[in-house]
This record gives C-alpha cells, sequence and structure tokens, in this order.
C-alpha cells in the first residue's frame, strides 16, 4: 500500500509504503464487514514533519445534532466522475439520533462509533465516490482536529452524490482510542492533544474555513 503526503495536490505529493496494517478485530464479523468498527492503522517508515506535514490530533470532545463539520477528499463530484488531484472540502451537518436510524438501524449516538451528517441538511453538498477513508475535520479554538472517518453512505432513493435523500456515516476515531492506543503504542495525550473539550457558546464547533475550497455536488437528473 503507497502512502502519500506533502500535498493537497496529488501529483505534488511525497511517497511512502505501508510496513503493516491493524484491522480493527471487529470490522470483519463471518462475512460482513461492520460499518462502526470500518478503521485500521497503517505503520509506515518515519517521515518528517514540516510545514506541508504534521500530526493532526483526534477530536475528543462532545458531538451533537445540527453540528457543522467538513469532509474532504479527492472523490469525484458527480457520481462515476473521475479522481481529483486536489483535495477539496464540503460542509456536511449531523442530524439527530431520530432521522439517522432511519437509515440505519444500529447507529447509536454520537458519543458512540460513528457519526451520522444528513443531505437535507446541506443539499447538492456531501461526499462522493472515491471520498471513502479520508477525514472529516471540526473546528475546535480555531484548530482543525480529526472527528472522524469518511466511510459508508446510505440512499433511500436517488442515489445520486448530493441527494437529500441520504445519510452519511463516519467512524469516530475517539470511541475507538483503546484500538488506537494498542495499535501503535502511542498515548491517548498525544493523539487528542488535549484539544477535545473546547467549543463555542452554543456547544456547536465553529464552521472550518481553512480548507482549499467547497465542492458543489449536483444530483443527476
Amino acid at each position: 500500500m503507497t502512502i502519500g503526503y506533502g500535498s493537497k495536490d496529488k501529483t505534488k505529493q511525497k511517497f511512502v509504503t505501508g510496513a503493516e496494517i491493524f484491522l480493527h478485530p471487529q470490522y470483519i464479523n463471518g462475512k460482513i464487514r461492520e460499518s462502526m468498527y470500518d478503521i485500521a492503522i497503517i505503520r509506515i517508515p518515519t517521515i518528517q514533519f514540516d510545514d506541508a506535514t504534521s500530526k493532526i490530533s483526534i477530536y475528543d470532545g462532545p458531538l451533537g445534532p445540527n453540528q457543522n463539520l467538513m469532509a474532504m477528499g479527492w472523490g469525484g463530484t458527480e457520481p462515476n466522475a473521475i479522481m481529483l488531484s486536489m483535495l477539496r472540502g464540503v460542509l456536511v451537518i449531523t442530524g439527530n439520533t431520530t432521522s439517522c436510524l432511519r437509515y440505519n438501524a444500529v447507529y447509536n449516538t454520537y458519543d458512540g462509533p460513528q457519526i451520522c451528517t444528513l443531505g437535507e441538511l446541506t443539499p447538492d453538498h456531501n461526499t462522493c465516490g472515491g471520498d471513502s477513508g479520508n477525514s472529516v475535520v471540526i473546528n475546535s479554538d480555531n484548530t482543525v482536529v480529526l472527528a472522524g472517518l469518511n466511510s459508508v453512505a446510505v440512499y433511500k432513493s436517488d442515489s445520486a452524490c448530493g441527494s437529500t435523500n441520504s445519510a452519511h456515516f463516519y467512524v469516530r476515531p475517539a470511541y475507538h482510542m483503546s484500538f488506537l492506543t494498542q495499535s501503535t503504542g502511542l498515548t491517548e495525550t498525544y493523539l487528542t492533544g488535549n484539544n477535545g473539550t473546547s467549543t463555542n457558546a452554543n456547544g456547536k464547533a465553529n464552521h472550518i474555513a481553512t480548507v482549499t475550497k467547497t465542492v458543489v455536488v449536483s444530483p443527476t437528473p
């Protein structure tokens, strides 16, 4: 497995080869892949941190409905579109538990293993093919931190990217902290950076304006 880093533009990235992969032990249950455990660790050779490459801390603070997040990726901007070379970001908003359960009967809460956003809250704006595994970030104390990892989308009818009849589920790394610490040997303090408890006055994280540009995803007719 090859990992690119050091630039938002894939054509300008440096590359390393993954040495070992640690799957979450509960991800594969018989022949079923459990999306709530859709998380893995890839061990890579040591790389040098600089202005273009650094660690992102894991957000372990509160989440709830109507929370602004930024989903990022190199995926297409419509179904079957080619992958992008430049990293893009799009605003997504978390839904309430009742609405999320309509799309995923085993969905828990925002303190559980998954984060849920609803297409109806950001019409024509959402993740698309090729975005799986990419970051979903939140602004905590004016610092971009990792809230989730893009996992799976569920559609009620229209299956086009950006559909209002959809829910998107992201694995929440903070919930899987024991797996992360045991797999890496790193401490929870190091992984979170002690930055997971601050939100603004109304309990919501601030909208992030630091990602390159927003993708507008339009459903096909």
